[in-house]
Parts: structure tokens; C-alpha cells; sequence
């Protein structure tokens, strides 16, 4: 900034430019930066600039619980399902989808299982929950996602559902 610049620009003063671009998933992007003056200068070989700039690939995993009761009855068989999904941008390298906190004789079930090895932006992997409380008490159940690739937004990586039992 300015813009225009000033002509003639005054000694001692400079110009800033702010660039902005869609970056590939991954690799490398070389910024170029040349400045130049209708004035003969002095030092020309330092009138340009090369920047490479990586690019790493960013997926962000995110779970979801979904139809566990808040209140159940002991001896009623109760389900859910724990849902991951990749928001993306770039496609979740070794994916995962895990519950916890099942109770004994739980049973679940993930599809697709074995997870894949890379998961595509807007795929999921999803896991039916299915138990049947035998006292009263709490159940809480969690859901975890996750996968190998940075993720930016490990806020909602986790998820948990606590399901009141009574006799």
C-alpha cells in the first residue's frame, strides 16, 4: 500500500502487496514477487523475491451421536450411532471411528470395516450401537473420530450421550 504508489516513491518508503490464491490440496506453490522502477537503480538484484510455500493436506474429522435415549428402562434393548465424518478439504489418511464406554454385552458394528485406508471429503464411517442396560444407573457412551492428517478443528473430534437407566 498505497495504491497507486506514490511516483516518485520517497526514500526510505515501500510498498506492501497482499496476495491471495485457492492453494492444491498439497505440495508446493512458488509466490513471485517483482518490484521495479522507471528510475535507474542502483542494486536491481534485489528487486525480486521467490517464495515456496508448502501446502500440507488438512482433513477435519468430526463425530456425531445420534438416536441414544436420554432415559431408558433396564431389560429394553437401546441403539445409536456414532457417525465420522471428513469435512475435508483434503481427503482423512487412516481414518478412525471408535465408541467407548459400551457396557458389557454391547455390540457395535462400523461400516465400512476395516476403515479405509483414505477417506474421501464428505465420506463417513458409522457404527450402530446396540445394548440392553441391566440396572439402573448412567450409561454414558463417547464416540471419538480421527485420522493421520492434521485436523484443524479437533473441538468436535469427540462426542458423548449419557443414557438414565431405571429398573
Amino acid at each position: 500500500t498505497p495504491n497507486p504508489a506514490a511516483n516518485p516513491l520517497p526514500v526510505g518508503s515501500s510498498i506492501s502487496c497482499a496476495i491471495s490464491f485457492t492453494a492444491p490440496p498439497t505440495g508446493v506453490v512458488t509466490v513471485q514477487a517483482t518490484a521495479g522502477t522507471s528510475t535507474t537503480d542502483p542494486i536491481p538484484g534485489n528487486n525480486q523475491v521467490v517464495q515456496p510455500v508448502s501446502v500440507s493436506p488438512v482433513a477435519d474429522m468430526a463425530a456425531a451421536l445420534t438416536g441414544l435415549p436420554a432415559n431408558a428402562t433396564a431389560g429394553v434393548p437401546v441403539s445409536g450411532t456414532l457417525t465420522c465424518t471428513n469435512n475435508g478439504p483434503s481427503p482423512a489418511v487412516n481414518p478412525s471411528c471408535a465408541v467407548g464406554g459400551v457396557p458389557p454385552g454391547a455390540t457395535v458394528s462400523c461400516t465400512p470395516s476395516p476403515a479405509p485406508a483414505s477417506l474421501a471429503v464428505g465420506a463417513s464411517i458409522t457404527c450402530t450401537i446396540g445394548f440392553t442396560p441391566t440396572a439402573s444407573g448412567a450409561i454414558t457412551i463417547t464416540g471419538e473420530a480421527g485420522s493421520s492428517t492434521f485436523d484443524p478443528n479437533r473441538a468436535n473430534n469427540s462426542v458423548s450421550a449419557t443414557t438414565g437407566v431405571i429398573d
